[in-house]
């Protein structure tokens, strides 16, 4: 995350700005304008903005284990108390289901999150960064329950998102192995690339405009397809897609390595214990 959190931070911040709202050197043109112009006015901690609350976010999804056990009490259900092997639509099911509790659990964090990594600021402010802490009380006393919630309806939808790239990405596995007979590790990071680009390209405008209705406050009363009329009526059918290429960048990456590390860990480990059987044998 630390590598790829100032690809996070770039397209936060190209989702949410608006043309007519800023000066021209305040106004990102693109990923590398965004770039050059957050370095030159910020520095290197203007790309890590709201860090600590994204590291925190993921460190409270993991440490309570608010997907897992939301999906394991799914598909108990689904499955009628676990008896039999799960289907894929059942699976489909019980993901959702889990991604929404998240969604509940987490989502506060993330709406602090989007605030701080579109702050602008440069290095002589006097006024230090606020904590994460700090911008939760403040939308919190502002705004209250409804503010950290803002763009949750989206939020929940962008559930499908990794439910679409595992369908794209199992479908495309097969094909490929049925032509093939077998994947290599590049065969698995190509698949990854491709399933997340495909899932991102579809539920983009939702991801902008869960971002919107999380950092403005004008969205936030709006519903999301209010908020996506808005956004085109005003930019444009190409304004639903304004941050794409970052947002592309950052998340393909991270899934093609992550889909790699998982078959090649995978394929490593079976080997591991060919091995130590076959020792086990010969003694």
């Amino acid at each position: 995350m630390m590598i790829t959190y100032p690809l996070v931070a770039i397209s936060s911040r190209l989702q949410v700005q608006k043309s007519n709202n800023l000066r021209k050197d305040e106004h990102y043109k693109n990923t590398v304008d965004a770039f050059v112009k957050i370095i030159n006015k910020e520095g290197p901690k203007g790309l890590y903005s709201g860090f600590a609350s994204g590291i925190f976010g993921i460190a409270v999804t993991n440490a309570t284990g608010v997907y897992y056990y939301c999906y394991e009490a799914v598909k108990k259900l689904v499955t009628k108390q676990g008896q039999g092997p799960i289907t894929t639509t059942q699976s489909m099911i019980s993901g959702s289901l889990a991604g929404i509790a998240v969604v509940i659990a987490t989502h506060p964090i993330w709406t602090v999150n989007t605030r701080m990594s579109v702050q602008r600021r440069t290095p002589s402010s006097k006024n230090k960064r606020p904590t994460t802490l700090q911008v939760f009380l403040y939308i919190l006393k502002k705004e209250g329950i409804a503010g950290l919630y803002s763009g949750c309806k989206a939020a929940m939808i962008l559930v499908m998102n990794p439910i679409i790239q595992y369908a794209i990405f199992e479908n495309l596995k097969t094909r490929l192995m049925t032509s093939k007979g077998g994947l290599s590790g590049l065969d698995y990071f190509l698949l990854g690339a491709l399933s997340k680009l495909c899932a991102t390209i579809i539920m983009y405008p939702l991801i902008k405009s869960r971002l919107q209705m999380s950092e403005n406050t004008k969205e936030r009363n709006i519903g999301v397809l209010e908020n996506m009329r808005l956004v085109v009526k005003n930019e444009g059918i190409v304004g639903l897609y304004s941050g794409l290429n970052s947002k592309l960048l950052q998340s393909v990456l991270s899934s093609a390595f992550l889909f790699y590390a998982k078959e090649v860990l995978f394929d490593w480990s079976v080997w591991i214990l060919v091995v130590l059987k076959a020792r086990k044998s010969m003694q």
